[in-house]
């Protein structure tokens, strides 16, 4: 818990998928910290939760103001903003991700009397990880790179909306997020669903990517290890005003831990096999649903549990990518999660959800 946490905080959570999904399920296991949770979507969420869920479209400014923006509000008491949407044009429509931004923080700031923070998440894109090599560790003054970039939009307007009134802001900037909503960018998804097929085909484990990625420094952020921090961040006096990097705060290097996932699937290694995971996935559908009748397993389709294209951007990185994370370890949230563990430990959590098979 942080310094400033206290009974009868009220959290409004935006968006409900890989981040939105584990800020909403930390926060519920805080019961004596947050007496209520409500989350903003589209439609109601797909997991167990006391949140109460507001079936609002928030790209529809007319919309969002007559189910939000009225004194007789759902949101009035929300104490605690957590701003994790995406449009569905993903971070690349950056005009649908600022209105969507711009809707919310409007609303909030004239519904909610009681509001104390507003938490926006971001990602490593600020630092400009899309376009190339780039400075690292990234380090959270480092400047702007060349736009269009929506995560600077929504922070200026944060930083403005803020001025002068009685809530802060402060800004998370997470990359590579591992957690538990599928049909996102979900890494350990992508990884888990891929060393299933080869060993359903027969094939031994290679590592889809490039060979120049394959040795490089990589980092991701355990989902539920960011939603405690979004919680550190949200509560915190220390964090107001302020933009933190957070992922689990080690690295490591694709060479190291492919061969155990081999081990783990019970496979033999292979080495480096570059494919496009997009082009090699796309007639795959049939063999996925196989191995669901086989294992008895959830029927989720395949094109609905993988975001192949991102695993292709992840193993395709010819340079290292690292955050800094000595800020927010400096300012009072130390907590730090090991990568390989986190990556194995999934695995048995998604063979335990009936995801992947077991192998028994």
């Amino acid at each position: 818990m942080s310094d400033s946490t206290s009974q009868g905080n009220i959290a409004l959570v935006v968006g409900k998928g890989v981040i939105g999904r584990s800020v909403v399920e930390y926060l519920d296991s805080q019961p004596q910290a947050w007496a209520k949770i409500l989350i903003l979507a589209t439609s109601e969420p797909s997991f167990q939760t006391r949140a109460q869920t507001l079936k609002v479209d928030l790209l529809s400014e007319q919309d969002a103001e007559e189910k939000l923006g009225y004194s007789g509000s759902p949101i009035k008491e929300v104490t605690h903003v957590f701003y994790c949407g995406l449009a569905p044009g993903g971070t690349d429509d950056v005009e649908k991700n600022v209105a969507m931004f711009r809707n919310v923080l409007n609303i909030v700031d004239r519904s909610c009397p009681s509001l104390k923070r507003v938490l926006l998440n971001e990602g490593l894109k600020y630092y400009g990880v899309h376009l190339g090599k780039f400075k690292t560790p990234a380090k959270e003054d480092d400047p702007r790179v060349l736009g269009p970039m929506f995560y600077y939009d929504q922070e200026d307007l944060l930083k403005e909306k803020a001025k002068d009134k009685s809530w802060g802001w402060v800004a998370i900037r997470p990359d590579v997020v591992c957690g538990y909503a599928f049909g996102q960018m979900n890494l350990v998804v992508v990884i888990a669903v891929y060393c299933v097929i080869c060993k359903e085909l027969g094939l031994p484990l290679r590592f889809p990517g490039k060979p120049s990625c394959f040795d490089k420094l990589a980092q991701v952020c355990y989902a539920p290890h960011l939603a405690k921090a979004c919680e550190w961040a949200a509560t915190s006096d220390k964090a107001e005003g302020e933009a933190f990097n957070v992922v689990n705060g080690d690295f490591f290097r694709w060479e190291t831990v492919w061969p155990k996932f081999a081990k783990y699937f019970g496979m033999d290694w292979a080495g480096v096999g570059t494919v496009s995971l997009s082009s090699l996935m796309s007639d795959k559908g049939t063999v996925w649903d196989g191995i669901v009748r086989k294992y008895g397993l959830k029927p989720h389709k395949l094109e609905n549990l993988c975001v192949w294209g991102f695993g292709d951007w992840c193993f395709g990185a010819e340079f290292d990518v690292m955050a800094d994370t000595s800020k927010i370890r400096r300012a009072g949230f130390t907590d730090t999660v090991d990568s390989e563990e986190m990556f194995f430990k999934m695995f048995d959590e998604f063979k335990a959800m009936g995801i992947i098979p077991k192998y028994e």
